[in-house]
């Protein structure tokens, strides 16, 4: 297993049915990346070489599993702490890209935690800063031109984001520890969900179910939340 000791792995990614991908906090100023052939049966490094560098302090944050993702044979990362990334690597080729993300940053816990793509131009990134909802830290950005320039919307009261999907092109649900929301790039609405007694659902983590009729959310101390969507009215 090409992984020293010291290594922890901060989310994984499945490109096909043998194939994959596992990202962990930076060694030697690298993204400590590692990939299996054989649906987990081996693993194998990916050489720094081909790695864009890491600035002390930056990491990849755990939070949610979802700060990688795939446009074909294009791998994306995003990164916080101390600086805030995506990275852009081609495995074939073996070439990488590497872009600033507006996040502010202010300490460890800040920057990018998640990225949704729906396609090669269209993605999202959500973060924030993980100890302050101070409105300062906006909670994510999206692109419509494939990363060359991030774009947000105004919301009265900010929020932090651990995770995001997509639901469309259009639409798409972030959750985090303050919360749970639904955003439309559209209509440029940001609308938090509660549940049925009007608390909040502070979650780290979200799927939407493959018939796109459910939202499953997961947090701490095994809490698990399944909304129907059909019910959701905006």
């Amino acid at each position: 297993f090409p992984v020293t000791i010291m290594s922890f792995f901060d989310a994984m990614k499945a490109k096909s049915e043998n194939e994959i991908w596992a990202v962990g906090d930076p060694i030697n100023e690298h993204p400590n990346l590692i990939y299996s052939l054989d649906n987990g049966d081996t693993w194998i490094k990916y050489e720094e070489k081909y790695l864009p560098k890491t600035v002390k302090n930056e990491a990849f944050f755990a939070a949610s599993n979802s700060n990688i993702a795939f446009i074909k044979d294009e791998l994306l990362l995003v990164s916080g702490g101390h600086s805030s990334n995506m990275f852009s690597i081609n495995i074939q080729n073996k070439t990488y890209l590497k872009r600033s993300l507006p996040f502010k940053i202010s300490g460890n816990m800040t920057g990018a935690y998640s990225i949704d793509v729906f396609d090669k131009n269209n993605f999202i990134v959500a973060g924030g800063n993980y100890d302050n909802n101070d409105k300062e830290f906006v909670a994510f950005y999206f692109t419509k031109n494939g990363g060359k320039s991030f774009e947000s919307i105004n919301y009265e009261e900010n929020f932090f984001g651990s995770c995001v999907k997509y639901l469309n092109k259009n639409e798409l649900y972030i959750t985090g520890h303050r919360g749970t929301y639904y955003i439309n790039l559209k209509t440029k609405k940001v609308i938090e969900i509660k549940d049925r007694n009007g608390e909040k659902l502070n979650f780290h983590t979200l799927r939407i179910t493959a018939n796109k009729s459910k939202l499953i959310l997961a947090g701490a101390n095994g809490r698990i939340a399944s909304i129907d969507l059909s019910n959701l009215k905006y």
